[in-house]
Parts: structure tokens; C-alpha cells; sequence
């Protein structure tokens, strides 16, 4: 015995360096490259092709040979189709200004939760439909903190002071709906095109009044206008994976916001990570947006000299939320730099190919903080300037001729689309995300598969003859049970923590409901669950060898695709619930095994402790299991057969069931088979009774216990999907 024991911690060791070797090999001899695509390069590519100065040479070249074909009349200019997507844009849009006054912005102090810090303090502002305005400042200093103060997208702290869209106060469901806001991380459902996201965001987004075919339409503006025609039928995917490149995800970001018609486009550091040619691409598509007559707000971090011209209007803010600067930046800059001379103290820029944007910076110590000695205090200086005053008297006049000239924006619903317009785009999202999910669907029916050749072929044909025999058959049923149940609930994790970033922005949009959303992945779901568990009970039902009739065989399956979807909807829940992949997926495996030790297979329910046997009213696994069973164990005898019976002429043997035993139970069914307990013989069925507590009668309170569980667990995902955000501003 010992020389095993010693033999068997030798082999754990050959285990152990046997992994450790072919770890090695696959980091240094396999890589395994996404299945995407498109690549960085074929995008650099396309982009070569629609090259601003390409075009426009082509241009030039059509306008010249136009003009030498018509000689004697006037030159005629032939717009692109870019321009004529633009002017489309332009078109249907209503031009909202918005004007903020005395804006402050305050969040409890983390060492102590009655005192208030002040992230902003006393901002005033404009934005006019039509032109850019560029809320800038050193990191800390408030600029995304003020935009999303504008826009309603705090989640947390207090906000006070002045929001007014064409001078009346700002409604935020009404502000939702004609406002788009571009995040700084680009985040979209990686299953979907470039065409079907801007049509999802359009279908949506837009009023349900206006004919599809405009909506179409309006699309394929925003395609042109974006530079994304070329892109239009790729796959968004992951960047690792040969998705979209961080410039064309951020093109079509600004898309999906552009689809949806809005009157003001926020967008939150744009050029974000991006290199010097892909932001000029960038700023020239959100230039795009503003002459299309839209107001278009945007914070920005250390621009380049040409994308800080392209701004109208700049905010600046020092560290602390205090305003540095507001107004037109003029030509070449030159508002900002008279503003900036004009203060004593200020050093000149040290020469005129400078960037007004670094020495802008550069001047006011980038907000570093109040004001040392020798250094001017700029935000002082603003309070106490005349600019300040004209800005304000600009504001009044905005605001009076706002309430005199523009209707107030009001909608007397939060959705653009109805419930049944909500379901039906839905429906359509969810069906292409599991469509396109092969690592999803086609992995588990494959394991599924494979799981039921290796379960049916480790007890092919098994049959009962003694008590381990028993103990086996009921071992198998609740193996593959929790062995499928598993591979469910951790693999349908990912899936959802993959779409639930994108949630949360279309949540924040107002674009559906939870409801349509829960139901649109719970139908297209329910199909495949049906599929794979099939699958899965015709390979092993039959090589297993239980009860050859069809009654048992649908409601066995029946009884297995209840607790699989009980398992599917839980690990959909844990993603719904919890703040990362990695922790659900570590709760999942520790309510695994709790499940497995209180389901009644390893202790019996009757034989738990008191104190933890509540934890087996809350196991599914224990009805599922329990259910399972007793469908393959029922056995329902005129006789009970014993040595000589009183109640039988026939003397009935274990195993015997010749001649008059025959008439004694089904011998069709499993759980009449006949065996021996001591010197007693008993049919499986009570063996079963005796050993793991079943109770024969209990089998569909049981399914009923499962089918609550499943609803149980689909409501607590609609809550949290409605009132839980790990996404906190």
C-alpha cells in the first residue's frame, strides 16, 4: 500500500512537470491570432484611398475637364458625394444652443462623507448650434467632469447652478433624446457591422414617426460623411482580434451618435491615443458634424497646433474647476493670445510656429494647483476681466433671443421607439450576436457531444443487479447533470460581460427598455439550449441504457433543459450583478460546489444537519437531480416482491423474474429491477426511497421548483440590468 501511495505522488509530479512542459512549448511555439476581418494595415489601406487630398485632386481634375467641355459657360463646380452627405445632415437637424450659469459640482470627501469637495466652481458658458467649442485644462482640472455635468451623465454628487437648452431649463429626459454623446473608450456590441450598428442607433434613436427609408437614408449620409462607406459590411470585433482600429472605432462611435439625428454631439477627448494622422481624420469628420449646423462640445487633451484651430470657441479650466479663459479663439488664435498678453506677467510665446494649445498651458502652470509666488493667478484674473462681463452679457442676449426664436425641445416620452419597435431591433441584435458567437453555441453543443459519447460510453448499457449498480446509475444521472450544468453557466459569463459595457451606454442613451432587452436574449437563447440538450440526451439516453420508453425519454429531457437553462439564466445573472468577469466566474465555481454538497447525492437531504438543511431548499440542483432520479427509478408494483410474501403465491428472488415474478413489476422499467439489500430482496426503486430520500410523488412539484428558479433568477437580472451600473461617473 505504500509503495501506491508513494507511486501516485510520483505520478502527480509527472503531471505537474508534464504541464509545465507544454505551457512552455505553446508560448514559445503556438500563437493563436484572432479570426477577425480586417487588420490595422488593410485599414490603413483604405484610408489611403479616400485620402482628403486624392480626392480633391479628383475633384479639381472633373471640375477642369467639365469646364473645358462647356466652353462659354460658367464654371461649374461638382460637389462630392462627402458634401452631399453633409448637407443631407444638415437638412434635418434642429439647431439647439445651450447656455450654463454658475455651475458647481460637488462629491463627498472620501476621508469624511458630510464634507463636500468641489470638483467645479461657478462655471458659465455657451455653446451655439453650428460650431465647436473646446472645454480644455490640465488632467484634474474638470473638463470631462463639466461635460458630463451638461449632458446628465453624473451618476453621483449634487449639482447646482444653471443648464438651459434654447434658454429654458434643461430637461433630461427631453435633453436625452437630441443629444449624443461620444465616450472616450470606444465601446459597441463586437458581433455587429459598421452598417447594422449605425442602423440599431438609428431604428432607435430617432423618432418612430419618421418613414424607415429616411432613416436609411440618413444612414448612409453618416457612412459618407464618416469615411466609413469602405467599412460598412465589416465586423467591429475586438482590435486584438483584427477588429476595427482605434480610429475607425472612434469614427464610428461619433457615428452611432451622428445616426441618431441629435441636435448637440458631446464628445469626450476624441483624438484620445490616437496618432497625428488619424486625429486630423477625427476632427475632420466632428468638423463635418458642426457644419452641419449641430452644436458640438468637446474636451480635448494637448492638441496639435491644427486640430486646436479647428475649434471655434475654447473653456479653460485650471485644477479646481475654476474658469482660466472662455471666448472665440479667433484666427490663428489670436483672441486667446491678446486675452493672455494683455495680463502682466504673461511671457510671450516663444515663437509664431509655437502651439497656442502647449503655451496656453504652459502659461497657467496647467493648472497646477493655486497660484505660487511670482505666478499669475489666472483664474483671478478672469473673475475680475472684462471679458468676463462681455461673456456674460453675450449670455443674456443668447438666452433672449433663445425663449423669442427657438421653440422649447420637449417629448413627451423617453424612448424615441415604442415597445414593439424596441423588441423587433432587439431581436434582430441578439439573434446576429449568438449567430456570430461559434465559441458560444457551437463549442457547447460540441462539448455536449462529447460529454454524452464519454458519460454513455463509461456506463454503456448498465444494468441493475446489486447495490452498486444502483449507486452507479444514480451516479451518472447526477454527473452529467452538474458536469453540463457547469459548462453552461461558465461559458455563457463571458457572453454577456462582452455585450454589457455596450448596455450601459444605450441604457444611459434612453435607446430601450430593460424589459425588451431581457426578453430579446431570452427567446433567442431558449432555441439553442433546446438544440444542444437534445443533443446531448439522444447520444446518452440511449447509450446508458435507461428506461426504453418515450414518455420518460421527453420528460427526462424536458427535466435536463429545465435545470440547463436554470444554469444558463444564473451565470446571465452573475454577469448582470457583478463588477467583473473574474469574480463572477470565481462566485460561479463556489455555488457549484456548494450545489453539489447540498443537493442530496453526496448526504442525503434528510441527513444534512438541521441548521444547513435550508441550504438544500435552495439548491437547484437538488430538485433537478431529485426529478431525474426518480424518472428513471419509478417503479410502480401491484406487489411489493419479498421471500415468501404473504401477499404473492410466487416466491421472488433478486435478479428472478421468471414465471409468476414477471407479473410482479414492470420489468421494463429500471427501477423495478429486483435486488438484494441484506438477505432482503427489493426492487431499485425502494432501494432508492431508502438510501437518497425520494419521494415519487414530488417529481413535478420538483419541475415547478425549477421553472421558479429560472423565473426567479431572469427578474433579478432585470433589476440589476435597470438600477445596477459598475460603470460609475
Amino acid at each position: 500500500p505504500n509503495l501506491l501511495i508513494w507511486l501516485g505522488v510520483l505520478l502527480l509530479f509527472g503531471y505537474l512537470i508534464l504541464n509545465m512542459v507544454l505551457s512552455c512549448t505553446g508560448y514559445s511555439k503556438i500563437r493563436i491570432r484572432g479570426a477577425g476581418r480586417q487588420t490595422a494595415k488593410n485599414s490603413l489601406e483604405l484610408e489611403e484611398e479616400e485620402d482628403e487630398d486624392v480626392c480633391e485632386a479628383a475633384e479639381h481634375c472633373l471640375e477642369d475637364r467639365a469646364s473645358r467641355s462647356n466652353a462659354g459657360e460658367s464654371e461649374v463646380r461638382i460637389p462630392t458625394m462627402r458634401q452631399q452627405s453633409t448637407a443631407l445632415l444638415g437638412e434635418s437637424t434642429k439647431p439647439v444652443d445651450i447656455a450654463f450659469r454658475d455651475l458647481w459640482y460637488s462629491v463627498p470627501s472620501p476621508s469624511d462623507k458630510r464634507e463636500q469637495i468641489d470638483l467645479l466652481k461657478g462655471v458659465t458658458g455657451y455653446a451655439q448650434a453650428g460650431t465647436m467649442t473646446a472645454l480644455m485644462g490640465s488632467s484634474g482640472a474638470g473638463k470631462t467632469t463639466l461635460m458630463d455635468v451638461i449632458a446628465g451623465r453624473k451618476t453621483g454628487g449634487k449639482v447646482r447652478g444653471e443648464i438651459l437648452v434654447n434658454g429654458r431649463p434643461k430637461n433630461d429626459v427631453t435633453f436625452s433624446r437630441i443629444m449624443g454623446y461620444v465616450e472616450q473608450n470606444d465601446i459597441h456590441s463586437p458581433h455587429a457591422t459598421v452598417h447594422e450598428a449605425l442602423m440599431f442607433s438609428a431604428m432607435l434613436r430617432q423618432p418612430e414617426s419618421v418613414p424607415k427609408q429616411d432613416k436609411v437614408n440618413f444612414v448612409e449620409a453618416v457612412l459618407e460623411a464618416l469615411e466609413l462607406d469602405q467599412l460598412r459590411d465589416f465586423e467591429i470585433g475586438f482590435k486584438s482580434e483584427g477588429g476595427l482600429s482605434t480610429e475607425q472605432a472612434k469614427r464610428l462611435t461619433i457615428g452611432v451618435e451622428l445616426a441618431t439625428n441629435p441636435s448637440v454631439l458631446f464628445a469626450d477627448e476624441p483624438t484620445s491615443g490616437l496618432d497625428a494622422r488619424a486625429a486630423a481624420i477625427i476632427m475632420r469628420c466632428v468638423k463635418r458634424v458642426a457644419a452641419s449646423g449641430r452644436t458640438v462640445i468637446c474636451t480635448i487633451h494637448q492638441p496639435s497646433r491644427d486640430i486646436f484651430q479647428e475649434f471655434d470657441r475654447l473653456l479653460l479650466l485650471r485644477r479646481g474647476g475654476r474658469m482660466v479663459y472662455f471666448g472665440d479663439l479667433g484666427q490663428g488664435s489670436q483672441h486667446l493670445l491678446d486675452y493672455l498678453y494683455a495680463i502682466p506677467g504673461t511671457p510671450q510665446m516663444p515663437n509664431a510656429r509655437y502651439n497656442p494649445a502647449t503655451y496656453m498651458l504652459e502659461v497657467i502652470g496647467a493648472g497646477t494647483g493655486p497660484a505660487k509666488e511670482g505666478m499669475v493667478d489666472y483664474a483671478h484674473e478672469y473673475d475680475s476681466s472684462k471679458l468676463r462681463e462681455i461673456n456674460e452679457g453675450r449670455l443674456e442676449t443668447l438666452i433672449a433671443n433663445n425663449k423669442s426664436d427657438r421653440d422649447e425641445v420637449r417629448f413627451a416620452k423617453r424612448f424615441a421607439a415604442s415597445y414593439p419597435l424596441q423588441q423587433l431591433e432587439l431581436m434582430k441584435r441578439w439573434n446576429q450576436i449568438y449567430w456570430r458567437s461559434p465559441t458560444y453555441n457551437l463549442i457547447r453543443i460540441l462539448l455536449n457531444i462529447v460529454m454524452a459519447l464519454l458519460f454513455g460510453l463509461a456506463f454503456l448499457q448498465a444494468e441493475i443487479t446489486d447495490i452498486s449498480s444502483v449507486q452507479s446509475f444514480v451516479g451518472v444521472i447526477f454527473m452529467s447533470t452538474i458536469f453540463i450544468g457547469v459548462v453552461n453557466l461558465n461559458i455563457t459569463i463571458p457572453v454577456l460581460f462582452s455585450e454589457r459595457a455596450a448596455y450601459y451606454r444605450e441604457r444611459a442613451a434612453n435607446s430601450y427598455a430593460v424589459a425588451p432587452y431581457v426578453i430579446a436574449y431570452t427567446v433567442v437563447e431558449i432555441p439553442y439550449l433546446i438544440v444542444s440538450t437534445l443533443v446531448f440526451m439522444v447520444i446518452f439516453y440511449f447509450l446508458v441504457g435507461l428506461s426504453l420508453d418515450a414518455g420518460l425519454f421527453f420528460q427526462h429531457w424536458f427535466i435536463f433543459c429545465l435545470y440547463i437553462t436554470v444554469q444558463t439564466f444564473l451565470g446571465q445573472m452573475l454577469s448582470a450583478l457583478l463588477p467583473s468577469q473574474q469574480v463572477a466566474n470565481i462566485l460561479a465555481g463556489t455555488l457549484t460546489g456548494l450545489m453539489s454538497l447540498f443537493s442530496g447525492f453526496t448526504i442525503a437531504v434528510n441527513d444534512i444537519v438541521t441548521f444547513w438543511q435550508f441550504m438544500s431548499y435552495i439548491d437547484p440542483l437538488r430538485y433537478a437531480f431529485a426529478a431525474l432520479a426518480q424518472t428513471q427509478l419509478q417503479c410502480d408494483c401491484a406487489v411489493q416482491p419479498s421471500l415468501g410474501n404473504e401477499l404473492s403465491n410466487a416466491v421472488c428472488t433478486a435478479g428472478d423474474l421468471s414465471g409468476p415474478c414477471s407479473e410482479v413489476c414492470d420489468t421494463k422499467l429500471i427501477g423495478c429491477s429486483l435486488l438484494m439489500v441484506g438477505p432482503t430482496p427489493m426492487t431499485a426503486s425502494q432501494y432508492a426511497v431508502q438510501v437518497w430520500g425520494f419521494d415519487y410523488s414530488t417529481t413535478w412539484a420538483y419541475v415547478g421548483a425549477l421553472i421558479g428558479f429560472m423565473t426567479g433568477f431572469r427578474l433579478i437580472t432585470a433589476f440589476a440590468l435597470g438600477h445596477v451600473n459598475h460603470l460609475k461617473r
